[in-house]
């Protein structure tokens, strides 16, 4: 009998399209191109030394350095989410390490979010345009897109007002360097949002 995977695949998976973010990032491979997409750091500044000093002082210690190359805990290393909450209630927003989840990066954090708190036709309002990532990571939970636009100063107050007055109970806004805009919000903006 042959299996016929395809038929496994669940609705939602079989709706997932290519990651248009991995193409722009298979472009940056090619010498000749200087690329500004996809978020690439340029490698000639990573501070290898820096790195590899951190590494031997790390390992000069047999079980220190053992400890260090070991898995953690899924919410993440709890000496660095302690660090995180003390560094949080120095800054007036009190946290205990209950409150801090570390992710492999913003994708991964994205997709945790889309889970808590999406389902099909739950309205989102997201910026108009929006980070390509944070809609990949939202479509898999199939919500209803409310888009908000935005004038030099942030997201227009008028249309976020509507938007949550029409039902709207999530949002993703990007107040600092807005991707794909590069906008930042003003301070009244940030205020009034």
């Amino acid at each position: 009998m042959t299996v016929q995977w395809n038929d496994l695949i669940v609705r939602d998976a079989r709706a997932l399209t290519a990651s248009e973010i991995r193409d722009l990032l298979k472009v940056t491979d090619r010498p000749e191109i200087i690329s500004f997409a996809g978020g690439v750091p340029d490698p000639a500044l990573f501070p290898l030394d820096a790195f590899r000093a951190v590494y031997d002082d790390l390992t000069q210690d047999d079980a220190a350095g053992r400890r260090s190359l070991q898995y953690s805990i899924s919410e993440g290393l709890p000496a660095l989410r302690h660090w995180i909450a003390d560094d949080l209630t120095l800054s007036g927003a009190p946290r205990s390490i209950d409150n801090i989840l570390i992710t492999n990066g913003a994708q991964q954090g994205l997709d945790m979010l889309a889970r808590l708190l999406l389902e099909p036709g739950r309205e989102i309002v997201v910026e108009k345009p929006s980070y390509l990532g944070a809609m990949q990571a939202f479509s898999m939970r199939r919500p209803t897109y409310v888009g908000v636009n935005m004038d030099a100063d942030g997201p227009v107050i008028a249309e976020l007002d509507a938007a949550f007055a029409g039902g709207a109970r999530v949002a993703y806004l990007a107040p600092d360097f807005q991707n794909p805009t590069g906008r930042s919000y003003t301070l009244e903006r940030r205020l009034a949002v």
